[in-house]
């Protein structure tokens, strides 16, 4: 019986890959914005000053802005009051419902199990303080959604970290 030599190792250049990727976004996002005449965007927002929080927040902003996603980045201060808060969303919700399903209605739409609902601009007419004259409603369907720094849904699927 003869011994086999171990397999060699193969070595990656992490960045390398990295930017072959984020070429690869950047050219799937030009490549939505000239089909669709719309540019994908990601918003942030930070409430107070923890500092892994704004590396974090700091590095998907510039995450955005290599392959050609608008960023939308808002800090608050850690004592902002509620209506500062809401002045940048109206609702966020994390849809629940293993039984709902996608019928058009976005009040039924934004129960949908995995999906978030957002909800930018007035909240007077569902018992909040902001008073403007639109209020937009957005069910995204097998979103991705961190919460604190901590990845609460993958696209669209649970993936809260056991404690």
């Amino acid at each position: 019986m003869t011994e086999s030599a171990p397999p060699a190792a193969t070595v990656i250049d992490g960045r390398a890959v990295a930017a072959r990727v984020r070429a690869a976004v950047a050219r799937e996002v030009e490549a939505f914005v000239a089909a669709s005449g719309a540019r994908p965007g990601l918003a942030t927002i930070l409430v107070g000053g923890d500092a892994a929080s704004q590396v974090y927040v700091g590095a998907k902003q510039k995450a955005c802005a290599e392959v050609g996603v608008e960023g939308f980045d808002h800090r608050l201060p850690a004592d902002a009051a509620a209506a500062d808060l809401a002045a940048l969303i109206a609702e966020l919700g994390v849809g629940t419902n293993d039984q709902a399903t996608l019928t058009g209605n976005v009040l039924e739409d934004e129960k949908i199990l995995g999906t978030i609902h957002v909800a930018f601009g007035a909240s007077a007419g569902i018992g909040g303080t902001v008073s403007v004259p639109i209020h937009l409603d957005v069910v995204v369907l097998e979103p991705t959604l961190d919460v604190g720094g901590t990845r609460v849904l993958d696209a669209g699927r649970f993936v809260l970290p056991c404690s």
